[in-house]
């Protein structure tokens, strides 16, 4: 073969190959092996089997809010002192615990009473919040633990893994599968104001638990700053969550951020005026912190593993022909009319509803609901509202 001929086949090969690369990812897409290598050599990922920080923070009333507006942040009705977290991933599970003055308790998915129970009732300072796989639960003092209902319970785990060092780890586990891509964006995407001096940086999506999506945006120092996801809350459909975290130091060869917030509620990304968006839910300043320290272990206990979650609804007539329909964390009430039946409030979400339907059919039978009446738009309340649109 001349060597004209070599010539033209390696050009040929060279010309296929870089089409080849240049096809491997579509445009805007980028490989995110070396993006997660980076981050993970600049956080000292691999020497991190687990972690235990403390500081002080807050948590806010999420679904509580007082003003639709935007910016308005969830009501921060009290601080959580003296807080502690211990993260393992190899066992999953996650350990918190604080002290906030009793009677101010928050509704929350978690810091709080919770939207559909699963959160005991504070009577004592002391708070502790536990999950282990698949099973969560809280405690108040030293009182019993109260198993948090399946669907919060996951909530829970996927929390355990929006942290830059949890991310990675996650991003390695079966299923993961990661994507990358670039675009431009600032640290508080949305609550600036219009974005005016943003940075190109990065985003890797994984995919945890078999069904959340979750992105990270890692930025020029090879830091994630930002965890991002959405889970379904029934109030709200799509729920975001997004931690973002600031301040890296170095802690023998790990680096860890010790500010964090959380946005919980809408997203707030993309500067949707209209709606009261990117709520503070959580944050604070954690300063202590102690790479590998695993804490106790924190077996499953019995009574909340043994813990059911069937709907049930008790009825109480309160007067001649009004009911009240309880058995769970927020009660709903029936009033009978002549023809028709009007239902006050429509808590937790629609399997609830579901059941008190079926209970006020059996107390006025062929007398449709013609009227949902809910006093006020929180959370807890108005889980269950979309399903009377459909009776």
């Amino acid at each position: 073969m001349s060597s004209r001929h070599l010539f033209v086949t390696a050009l040929v090969a060279a010309s296929v190959t870089a089409e080849f690369t240049a096809q491997s990812y579509p445009p805007g897409y980028v490989d995110p092996a070396p993006l997660l290598a980076a981050v993970a050599e600049e956080i000292g990922e691999a020497s991190l089997q687990c972690i235990t920080y403390s500081g002080s923070g807050y948590s806010g009333a999420v679904g509580q809010t007082y003003e639709n507006a935007v910016n308005i942040d969830w009501p921060r009705i009290d601080s959580m002192s003296n807080y502690t977290r211990t993260i393992n991933w190899a066992a999953g599970t996650s350990t918190e615990t604080f002290t906030r003055q009793p009677g101010l308790t928050p509704a929350s998915y978690k810091y709080g009473v919770g939207w559909q129970g699963g959160t005991a009732t504070q009577q004592m300072p002391q708070q502790t919040h536990i999950v282990n796989g698949t099973a969560a639960w809280s405690i108040d003092g030293n009182s019993q633990p109260v198993a948090v209902p399946p669907k919060i319970a996951e909530i829970y785990q996927l929390d355990l893994w929006l942290n830059p060092h949890g991310f990675l780890k996650a991003a390695r586990m079966p299923g993961a599968n990661p994507v990358a891509f670039w675009r431009w964006e600032q640290i508080e995407k949305g609550r600036d104001g219009n974005v005016v001096s943003p940075e190109r940086m990065h985003v890797v999506a994984i995919t945890m638990l078999d069904k959340y999506r979750v992105d990270a945006t890692i930025n020029s120092q090879n830091q994630i700053q930002r965890i991002k996801t959405t889970v379904n809350i029934p109030s709200l459909g799509d729920f975001n969550i997004e931690h973002e975290s600031t301040d890296q130091r170095t802690f023998g060869s790990v680096k860890w951020p010790i500010n964090w917030h959380s946005h919980q509620g809408w997203d707030d990304n993309w500067q949707f005026y209209r709606k009261s968006t990117g709520h503070n839910a959580y944050g604070g300043t954690f300063a202590d912190v102690r790479p590998n320290d695993c804490g106790e272990p924190v077996p499953i206990p019995a009574s909340v593993a043994q813990t059911t979650w069937a709907t049930d609804v008790t009825v109480e007539e309160i007067a001649d022909g009004v009911y009240l329909l309880g058995g769970t964390s927020a009660n709903s009430y029936m009033i009978e009319f002549d023809d028709f039946v009007a239902v006050f409030e429509a808590p937790g979400d629609e399997e609830r509803s579901l059941a008190v339907i079926e209970e006020a059919v059996k107390l006025a039978p062929n007398k449709p609901i013609r009227y949902l009446i809910t006093t006020h738009p929180h959370f807890d309340h108005i889980g269950g509202l979309r399903t009377y649109l459909h009776i």
